[in-house]
Protein backbone atom coordinates (compact mmCIF):
# COMPACT_ATOMS: atom_id res chain seq x y z
CA UNK A 1 0.00 0.00 0.00
CA UNK A 2 1.88 2.97 -1.30
CA UNK A 3 1.51 6.54 -0.11
CA UNK A 4 1.86 9.36 -2.65
CA UNK A 5 5.48 10.30 -3.31
CA UNK A 6 4.94 13.89 -2.19
CA UNK A 7 4.25 12.86 1.43
CA UNK A 8 7.46 10.87 1.85
CA UNK A 9 9.54 13.90 2.76
CA UNK A 10 7.21 15.19 5.49
CA UNK A 11 9.01 15.35 8.81
CA UNK A 12 7.47 14.50 12.15
CA UNK A 13 7.15 17.67 14.25
CA UNK A 14 6.62 15.45 17.32
CA UNK A 15 9.91 13.60 16.84
CA UNK A 16 12.20 14.02 19.86
CA UNK A 17 9.43 15.59 21.97
CA UNK A 18 9.52 13.82 25.34
CA UNK A 19 5.80 13.08 25.64
CA UNK A 20 5.11 12.20 22.00
CA UNK A 21 5.77 8.47 22.33
CA UNK A 22 3.73 8.30 25.56
CA UNK A 23 0.76 10.09 23.95
CA UNK A 24 1.09 7.99 20.79
CA UNK A 25 1.09 4.78 22.83
CA UNK A 26 -2.02 5.83 24.76
CA UNK A 27 -3.89 6.66 21.54
CA UNK A 28 -2.65 3.50 19.83
CA UNK A 29 -3.84 1.32 22.72
CA UNK A 30 -7.26 3.05 22.68
CA UNK A 31 -7.93 2.89 18.94
CA UNK A 32 -5.45 0.68 17.08
CA UNK A 33 -4.49 -2.25 19.31
CA UNK A 34 -7.83 -4.04 18.93
CA UNK A 35 -6.80 -4.99 15.40
CA UNK A 36 -3.02 -4.47 15.26
CA UNK A 37 -2.37 -5.95 18.72
CA UNK A 38 -0.75 -4.41 21.79
CA UNK A 39 2.73 -5.04 20.36
CA UNK A 40 1.71 -4.10 16.80
CA UNK A 41 2.05 -7.59 15.35
CA UNK A 42 -1.35 -7.67 13.64
CA UNK A 43 -2.84 -10.06 16.18
CA UNK A 44 -5.36 -7.96 18.10
CA UNK A 45 -8.56 -9.60 19.28
CA UNK A 46 -10.58 -8.03 16.42
CA UNK A 47 -8.17 -9.27 13.75
CA UNK A 48 -10.02 -12.55 13.19
CA UNK A 49 -13.16 -10.64 12.18
CA UNK A 50 -11.62 -8.35 9.57
CA UNK A 51 -12.54 -8.62 5.92
CA UNK A 52 -12.00 -6.66 2.73
CA UNK A 53 -14.35 -7.45 -0.16
CA UNK A 54 -15.68 -10.40 1.88
CA UNK A 55 -12.21 -11.94 2.13
CA UNK A 56 -10.49 -12.38 5.50
CA UNK A 57 -7.47 -10.17 5.95
CA UNK A 58 -4.79 -9.89 8.59
CA UNK A 59 -4.00 -6.45 10.00
CA UNK A 60 -0.56 -5.19 9.14
CA UNK A 61 2.31 -6.22 11.38
CA UNK A 62 3.59 -2.78 12.35
CA UNK A 63 6.89 -4.22 13.58
CA UNK A 64 7.78 -5.55 10.13
CA UNK A 65 10.68 -4.21 8.10
CA UNK A 66 8.20 -3.32 5.36
CA UNK A 67 6.27 -0.97 7.65
CA UNK A 68 9.33 0.41 9.40
CA UNK A 69 10.86 1.22 5.99
CA UNK A 70 8.08 3.79 5.46
CA UNK A 71 9.04 7.38 6.14
CA UNK A 72 7.30 9.23 8.94
CA UNK A 73 5.36 11.16 6.30
CA UNK A 74 4.14 7.96 4.66
CA UNK A 75 2.99 6.51 7.99
CA UNK A 76 1.24 9.77 8.87
CA UNK A 77 -0.56 9.74 5.50
CA UNK A 78 -1.65 6.10 5.93
CA UNK A 79 -2.99 6.78 9.43
CA UNK A 80 -4.76 9.88 8.13
CA UNK A 81 -6.34 8.29 5.05
CA UNK A 82 -6.86 4.71 6.21
CA UNK A 83 -7.61 1.76 3.97
CA UNK A 84 -10.54 -0.55 4.47
CA UNK A 85 -11.09 -2.00 6.97
CA UNK A 86 -8.78 0.43 8.80
CA UNK A 87 -10.68 3.68 9.27
CA UNK A 88 -9.27 7.01 8.21
CA UNK A 89 -8.10 8.83 11.30
CA UNK A 90 -7.84 12.33 9.87
CA UNK A 91 -10.95 13.36 11.78
CA UNK A 92 -10.62 11.01 14.74
CA UNK A 93 -7.16 12.30 15.75
CA UNK A 94 -5.60 15.75 15.48
CA UNK A 95 -2.42 16.25 13.43
CA UNK A 96 -0.42 16.32 16.67
CA UNK A 97 -1.99 13.05 17.82
CA UNK A 98 -1.35 11.30 14.49
CA UNK A 99 2.29 12.40 14.56
CA UNK A 100 2.52 11.10 18.14
CA UNK A 101 1.21 7.73 16.93
CA UNK A 102 3.93 7.73 14.27
CA UNK A 103 6.49 8.39 17.02
CA UNK A 104 5.11 5.43 18.97
CA UNK A 105 5.14 3.17 15.91
CA UNK A 106 8.88 3.77 15.63
CA UNK A 107 9.33 2.08 19.01
CA UNK A 108 7.78 -1.17 17.72
CA UNK A 109 10.87 -2.31 15.83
Amino acid sequence: WAAPAEVASQTNPQKNKPDAVKLGRELYLQRCADCHGREGKGNGYMSAQLKRENQPITPTNLTSQMVQANTDGELFWKITKGRSPMPASGVRFSDEERWAIVSFLRTLK
